[in-house]
């Protein structure tokens, strides 16, 4: 589903999208951390991450792992506020090829330990890393599509 405000956005405000989520998603993680969370659906979602052949299935999974993450951290405004970002980045450029999403799903897995280990720091640290980097792939894929 396209939505017209995605079309109507440069890339230097998907990169400002990306940069707020990443502080909303680094917030859930910490949050979530501190409540030593049940991670048991996160890591569901990470294995059938790892078994995912095409990018709009894996970005499906990614969606309810996400999802989750915040559903853990009882942060409803965080997670309120990222799906309306989720709505002004173009999707189509995130995950394209396998190799990007082995990579994406390894810091999903990094995510998940610092839950697990109920280290708040690292959670956050990790969530807030994994946004970034997915946002540089995201741009240097519409760099890639515009030449």
């Amino acid at each position: 589903m396209e939505n017209k405000l995605q079309l109507d956005l440069g890339v230097d405000k998907i990169i400002e999208s990306f940069e707020v989520r990443s502080v909303l998603e680094g917030n859930a993680a910490f949050r979530a951390a501190l409540t030593k969370p049940d991670t048991q659906k996160l890591e569901e979602y990470v294995k059938l991450m790892d078994r995912c052949k095409s990018g709009p299935e894996f970005l499906e999974i990614n969606l309810k792992f996400h999802k989750e993450l915040f559903r853990l951290s009882d942060a409803t405004t965080h997670a309120e506020l990222v799906e309306i970002l989720w709505d002004r980045i173009p999707l189509e450029n995130v995950a394209t090829t396998q190799e990007d999403r082995l990579r994406i799903n390894d810091e999903h897995k990094a995510i998940v330990e610092a839950l697990k280990d109920a280290d708040a720091n690292r959670s956050e640290l990790v969530a807030k890393q994994h946004v970034l980097h997915v946002m540089a792939d995201c741009v240097d894929h519409i760099y890639e599509i515009k030449q």
